[in-house]
C-alpha cells in the first residue's frame, strides 16, 4: 500500500482494491459505497445509518447464529447476514404496512420473523413462500443469488472503509468481541449482581453497542475476562458427562440428579399389589428424545429395578440420563395419571412426596371398595350354589346361624358355604356310622347341624368341647386353623 495514500480494501479478503492520492477522491467513492449498500436492501428505503440494532435484538440474533451453526455446519449463518435481513424487515414494516399481518404488533417482531424464515431457507434449502434476501445467503448455497462477494470500483480510504464496514455490519468493539452475551446487561443493577457471582472485584464497567450504553460485571473488562476464562484443568465439553445438565461433568448417578428419587419400595408395592392403579398411566410416558418405539415408563421401572440392584451397565446409565430429561419435562404433573408416570420413572414431582402419596392413597381407597364389592358378589354367588346342596329347610337354618354368629363375632366371621361343608361332613359321618342309624334316635340332618353348632363354638371361643375337627375350614387367621396364614399384602 503506497505511503500517504487513501485506499479501498475488500472486507472479505483484505485485498487492496484501489488507492487515491487525495482524500476528496476517496470521499466521493465513500458516498458511492454508502449508496450502493442502501440500494442493496432492495425491499426497503430505510436509512442504514439510522437503522441501529438494540442490544436486546443483537443478543437474540447472536443466539440464533450460535444455535444454527451448532446444528448446521454445512451452511453457516453470520451475524452480519441476520443483521442485514433484520434491517430489511424493519424497512418493510415501516414502508409497506399493507403486507404486515394484523397479529404483528411491532417492527422487531416482523423483522425477527423475516430472520427466522431466512434461517429456515439456509437450513432446508427452500423458502415457505416467495424467496427473499437470497443475496445474503452464502455463495455456495443453492438458493444464493451471488457466486462471490465483490466491491467493484467503489474506492474509499482504508480507515473509512473500516468504519463503514463496522457500522453497517454491527461488528462488536474489540474488547467485548468474545464476551458471553448473557453477561451484557442494559442496566447496572443486574451487572452488579452478576459481578458478585464471579471471582472479580465487585463493580461494573460499560461499553457502547449500537449507540446504547451496556453494562458488564467486574470493574474492568480485563478483570471480567480473567474471571470467566476456562480453567486449564477443565475438560472440553465433548469429553464431559454433561450430567445432570449440559456442560456439567458429574458422575451419571441418581444421587447427582436434579430431581429427588421416589421411594423404590412404595413404587414396587404399587406395581405388584395395586395393578388397577399401576396400569392407569398406560405404559408410563414416552421419552421424546428416543426413536419412534420410545422408552416408556415400564421400561424405566425395569431399569430402575436393575439400578437398585447395583447394575451400572451402559443401558442402565442411559436410563438415568433419560430420567433426567423426562423429569425436566414432567415436574409439574399433579393429576393421578401423571403422578403414576413420574413414579414409574422414579422421580418426585414439584408437589412433593407427601402430596404424591396422598393422590395414590385416595385411589387405593376406591380400589379397596371395588375389591370388597367384587368379593361380596362372588361370595353371594358361591353361597347360592352351595345352598342348593342341602334342603331348603336346612339352608334357612344355616343362613340364620351365619347371621347370628357374624353379628356377635366380628373378628372371625363365617359364611353359608363353610357351614354347608361342615354340615355335609356331619351328614356323611352319620351315613358311615351303622350303630347311629340302628339307634334311630337321630337323623343325618341332626348329626350335620350338631356338627355345625360345635364348629361355630370353636370359631367364637377358640376351643372345641371335645376332639377338634374341620380345622381346615376355619379362617387362616384363626389360632386353631390348620391353614398356614398368608402374608397379607401391604396397603400403605
Amino acid at each position: 500500500m503506497p505511503n500517504g495514500s487513501w485506499c479501498v480494501i475488500g472486507h472479505d479478503d483484505d485485498e487492496v482494491i484501489k488507492c487515491f492520492k487525495t482524500k476528496p477522491e476517496a470521499d466521493r467513492y465513500l458516498e458511492n459505497m454508502k449508496k450502493a449498500y442502501v440500494d442493496s436492501y432492495n425491499d426497503t428505503t430505510v436509512d442504514l445509518a439510522k437503522a441501529t440494532i438494540s442490544a436486546r435484538i443483537k443478543k437474540i440474533l447472536q443466539g440464533k447464529v450460535t444455535d444454527h451453526n451448532s446444528k448446521n455446519p454445512k451452511y453457516r449463518a453470520t451475524y452480519r447476514m441476520l443483521a442485514a435481513s433484520f434491517r430489511r424487515g424493519v424497512g418493510a414494516y415501516n414502508t409497506n404496512p399493507g403486507s404486515v399481518r394484523p397479529s404483528v404488533t411491532s417492527s422487531d417482531q416482523w423483522a425477527l420473523a423475516r430472520v427466522n424464515g431466512l434461517l429456515r431457507a439456509l437450513r432446508t434449502g427452500k423458502f415457505k413462500n416467495k424467496p427473499y434476501d437470497t443475496d445474503l445467503l452464502p455463495s455456495n448455497h443453492p438458493l444464493s443469488s451471488k457466486k462471490s462477494y465483490e466491491i467493484d470500483e467503489i474506492n474509499v480510504s482504508y480507515e473509512e472503509a473500516e468504519v463503514l464496514y463496522e457500522s453497517d455490519f454491527e461488528l462488536e468493539p474489540e474488547n467485548i468481541k468474545y464476551a458471553n452475551t448473557e453477561d451484557v446487561f442494559d442496566n447496572p443493577g443486574e451487572a452488579m449482581e452478576r459481578s458478585k457471582e464471579l471471582s472479580c472485584a465487585i463493580g461494573v464497567h460499560t461499553h457502547e453497542m449500537d449507540g446504547d450504553t451496556v453494562y458488564m460485571p467486574c470493574k474492568t473488562h480485563a478483570e471480567y475476562e480473567e474471571a470467566t476464562k476456562p480453567s486449564k484443568s477443565e475438560k472440553p465439553k465433548k469429553d464431559r458427562t454433561n450430567f445432570p445438565s449440559p456442560g456439567d461433568d458429574m458422575q451419571v448417578r441418581i444421587s447427582n440428579s436434579k430431581y429427588k428419587m421416589f421411594p423404590y419400595a412404595y413404587a414396587k408395592d404399587l406395581k405388584e399389589n395395586w395393578p388397577e392403579i399401576w396400569r392407569l398411566a398406560g405404559r408410563g410416558g414416552k421419552d421424546a428424545f428416543e426413536d419412534e418405539k420410545g422408552f416408556t415408563g415400564d421400561d424405566a421401572f425395569r431399569n430402575w429395578t436393575k439400578y437398585q440392584a447395583g447394575d451400572r451397565s451402559e443401558s442402565v446409565l442411559n436410563w438415568v440420563r433419560r430420567r433426567e430429561r423426562f423429569m425436566g419435562r414432567h415436574q409439574g404433573n399433579t393429576r393421578l395419571n401423571g403422578t403414576i408416570a413420574n413414579i414409574k420413572w422414579g422421580g418426585v414431582s414439584n408437589i412433593g412426596l407427601s402430596a404424591m402419596k396422598k393422590i395414590i392413597n385416595e385411589r387405593k381407597k376406591l380400589v379397596r371398595s371395588r375389591r370388597k364389592k367384587a368379593l361380596d358378589t362372588q361370595s353371594e354367588i358361591l353361597d347360592d350354589l352351595f345352598s342348593k346342596k342341602v334342603s331348603k329347610n336346612v339352608s334357612k337354618i344355616l343362613e340364620s346361624k351365619v347371621s347370628t354368629h357374624n353379628a356377635s363375632n366380628p373378628l372371625f366371621k363365617t359364611n353359608l358355604r363353610t357351614l354347608v361343608a361342615v354340615f355335609d361332613r356331619g351328614h356323611l359321618a352319620y351315613n358311615n356310622n351303622e350303630s347311629a342309624k340302628k339307634d334311630g334316635s337321630s337323623s343325618a340332618d341332626h348329626w350335620g347341624l350338631a356338627r355345625v353348632q360345635g364348629f361355630l363354638y370353636a370359631l367364637s371361643k377358640g376351643m372345641f368341647k371335645r376332639k377338634p375337627y374341620d380345622v381346615d375350614l376355619l379362617p387362616s387367621s384363626h389360632p386353631l386353623s390348620s391353614n398356614v396364614e398368608k402374608v397379607s399384602r401391604s396397603e400403605t
